[in-house]
C-alpha cells in the first residue's frame, strides 16, 4: 500500500486542519448530480484524550473527570462537560454553547492545555450516495474485462475459490436488513453504536420534544446489540428542528444504505436477485449513521469493536473481522484518535477499505478520512469503460480503482444492490434498486478481499494489501476522465488476478520468492515488497540464505580497487 505521511498516502506538508462537516460516504443520493453531501455547522462535541498522568488517574476514580474539566474549562474559556468514555482512552466531550466560526480556535487552546493530549472535532457524518430508478440488470462490475473493461474477473475467480464461512467481513454503515433474500443466513450478530444525544435545552426545540434525545438513532434507544437499520429518512419536519440547532440535513428517503453494500460484498448466489462477491463469507453488520448522519466517535469505537479489540468502553466481539468495509468518511484529515483505533483494528488482523467520496475533488488538497489514514485502503470510482466517474475524487494518495459506475441518464451503468422500498422504515419484501458511486467501489474491493482471505487465512494485511495492489491490472486509454497513477491508484482491482496471487502467496508475473521466503512470510510481511530492480516483469526477492552472485563479487572487487586508487 502507498505510504501515508500526515494522514495522507504519497503526499507531504499537509495540515491535519480541523473542519466541522463529517460525510459518511453512504454513497446513495437522489441522483449523481446531487453526490455532494451537505454539511453542517459546528459540532457540539469534542473527542479529547487526556495526558497519561489523568489518563491513570480517570483509571483510579472516574468521578475525577467532572473536576478536571472543570479546570480545563477555566484555563479555555469554553464550558466544557464529560459526555461518555470511548475505546482507547478517550472521551467525548460536550461544548455547551458551540460556534462555528470559534471552533478552531478552541481547539487550539485545549490542544495546548498540559492536561490534554490530543483534541479533535467529534463531527457529523451523513449520507451523501446515488440511488437511481431500480433497473434489474446484470452486475457488468463482476465480469470479464473481455467483456466489460472495467470488469473484475469474477467468473474465473470463482473457479479459484467462493469464499470460506469462517471469513467475517464487518460492515460499518446505517445498519442492516438481516432478512433480506440475499442475506439470508449470512448475517452475524452485529452491534449498534449510535449513542442517543442530547441537543440541550434549546427553546427551539420545544416544538419538537421527540428529537432531544434519540433523533439520531430512529430507533427510541441508545447503543445495543440490535444494528437493524429501521431507516434513516429526513422529512420537512427534521429538517426545520435540525437546521435550529445548526445542523443542516437534506431531505430525503431511507437509503437503508447498510444492506447494499453488505449485498455487494456477500449476497448469496443463486436465483434470489443479486449475487455478491463472496458467496461464503460472513456479514457483521456494525451500524453507526442514522437519521441526519452519525458520529466520528461511534465511528471510531466501531472499528476497534469490529476487529474485535479488547477495550473497557466497548462489549466483547466474539466475531473479529478480517476484513472491515468503511463507506463513509469525513471531511477532514486523518485524526489522531481515528488513526489509533485503525492501527489496533489493523494490528488485530483486519484489512480496512474505505471509499474516498464523491465531491470531485482532488483528495491531496482536500483530503477525507478513514481514506487518508495509514493502513486503509482508499478506493476512488470507475464507470463501465474504466474512465473515472465523474463525480469520484481522485489523487496520488488514491491506491486502488474499482467499479462505481455513473447515473443512468449518463452512460446507464450504476449497479444493482439489495434495499428495501419504504420511504421511511422498512416494508415487506426484499428489493432491489440502482446505486452508484464510491461507496460501491469500496465495497467491491472489500469483497475480493475477502475472496483472498478464504483462499489463504494466514495471509497478514500488509501483505493482503501488497498482493491486491501489485494484481491490480493497468487502466485503459479512451479520453476523457482517463484513470492513472497519479489518480486512482495502482490500478483497476482485478479478482482473479488478486485470489491467484493469495494462493500463491505472490503476483504472477513477478519473480516468486525463493522457499525459504514462502515458508517464513506468515511471520515477516515485508517478504513482499517488490523492488523493481531486475528487469522485465520481475521483481527482487531477498533470499538471506542464499550464495552470493558473482555479481556481488564484481561490484566488492570495483569498491576495493577505488579504495586502493584513493589511498595510492
Amino acid at each position: 500500500m502507498a505510504n501515508k505521511k500526515n494522514g495522507k498516502k504519497r503526499s507531504q506538508g499537509l495540515t491535519a486542519g480541523i473542519t466541522t462537516s463529517l460525510t459518511l460516504g453512504i454513497l446513495l443520493t437522489a441522483s449523481v448530480t446531487e453526490a455532494v453531501a451537505q454539511t453542517g455547522p459546528a459540532t457540539q462535541n469534542l473527542i479529547i484524550r487526556f495526558s497519561e498522568q489523568n489518563r491513570q488517574l480517570l483509571s483510579k476514580d472516574k468521578t475525577a473527570g467532572t473536576s478536571l474539566l472543570k479546570r480545563i474549562s477555566t484555563r479555555s474559556g469554553q464550558p466544557l462537560s464529560l459526555k461518555r468514555a470511548m475505546s482507547g482512552n478517550a472521551h467525548v466531550v460536550s461544548i455547551e454553547t458551540a460556534d462555528g466560526q470559534n471552533l478552531d480556535d478552541l481547539i487550539e487552546r485545549l490542544q495546548a492545555d498540559p492536561a490534554i493530549e490530543s483534541v479533535e472535532a467529534d463531527t457529523r457524518i451523513v449520507p451523501y450516495a446515488i440511488p437511481t430508478d431500480l433497473y434489474f440488470e446484470a452486475q457488468w462490475p463482476l465480469h470479464d474485462q473481455a467483456i466489460v473493461s472495467a470488469g473484475m474477473n469474477l467468473p474465473t475467480a470463482w473457479d479459484l475459490s467462493t469464499g470460506s464461512p469462517d471469513t467475517v467481513v464487518a460492515v460499518i454503515d446505517t445498519g442492516i436488513l438481516p432478512d433480506h433474500v440475499d442475506l439470508e443466513g449470512r448475517v452475524l450478530d452485529g452491534y449498534d453504536f449510535i449513542a442517543g444525544f442530547e441537543l440541550g435545552n434549546n427553546p427551539l426545540l420545544e416544538q419538537y420534544p421527540s428529537y432531544m434525545t434519540y433523533f439520531r438513532t430512529n430507533d427510541g434507544d441508545g447503543r445495543d446489540n440490535d444494528p437493524t437499520d429501521p431507516g434513516d429518512w429526513v422529512d420537512i419536519d427534521d429538517f426545520y428542528a435540525m437546521l435550529s440547532v445548526g445542523e443542516e440535513c437534506s431531505v430525503h428517503e431511507s437509503t437503508f444504505h447498510g444492506t447494499g453494500i453488505a449485498g455487494i460484498i456477500a449476497g448469496n448466489a443463486g436465483e434470489h436477485g443479486i449475487v455478491g462477491i463472496d458467496w461464503q463469507a460472513k456479514i457483521l453488520p456494525i451500524r453507526v449513521s442514522g437519521k441526519c448522519g452519525g458520529s466520528r466517535s461511534d465511528m471510531i469505537d466501531a472499528i476497534r469493536w469490529a476487529a474485535g479489540v479488547e477495550d473497557p468502553a466497548l462489549p466483547p466481539n466474539p466475531n473479529p473481522a478480517r476484513v472491515i468495509n468503511l463507506s463513509l468518511g469525513s471531511s477532514n484529515s486523518c485524526g489522531f484518535t481515528e488513526q489509533e483505533a485503525i492501527n489496533d483494528a489493523w494490528n488485530a488482523g483486519a484489512v480496512l477499505v474505505a471509499a474516498v467520496g464523491n465531491e470531485a475533488n482532488n483528495v491531496d488538497i482536500s483530503p477525507v478520512a478513514p481514506a487518508s489514514c495509514e493502513h486503509v485502503i482508499s478506493v476512488t470510482a470507475v464507470r463501465e469503460d474504466g474512465a473515472r466517474a465523474y463525480y469520484s475524487n481522485y489523487g496520488t494518495s488514491v491506491d486502488l480503482a474499482a467499479p462505481g459506475g455513473e447515473d443512468a441518464t449518463s452512460d446507464g451503468t450504476p449497479m444493482i444492490v439489495a434495499t428495501n422500498h419504504g420511504v421511511k422504515g422498512a416494508i415487506q419484501g426484499s428489493h432491489f434498486k440502482y446505486v452508484a458511486g464510491t461507496s460501491a467501489a469500496a465495497a467491491h474491493v472489500s469483497g475480493v478481499v475477502s475472496l483472498m482471505v478464504g483462499a489463504n487465512p494466514q495471509l497478514t494485511p500488509y501483505q493482503l494489501e501488497q498482493l491486491l495492489m501489485q494484481s491490480a491490472r493497468e487502466f485503459p486509454q479512451q479520453g476523457l476522465f482517463d484513470c492513472d497513477q497519479q489518480t486512482c491508484g495502482a490500478g483497476l482491482v482485478d479478482a482473479h488476478a488478486a485470489v491467484q496471487a493469495a494462493i500463491n502467496g505472490y503476483v504472477e508475473g513477478y519473480e516468486p520468492p525463493t522457499q525459504a521466503a514462502k515458508e517464513s512470510q506468515v511471520n515477516d510481511s515485508e517478504l513482499l515488497i517488490e523492488t523493481g530492480i531486475s528487469g522485465g516483469a520481475g521483481g527482487c526477492s531477498i533470499n538471506p540464505d542464499a550464495e552470493p552472485e558473482p555479481t556481488f563479487y564484481l561490484l566488492l572487487a570495483g569498491l576495493l580497487l577505488m579504495r586502493w586508487k584513493r589511498a595510492g
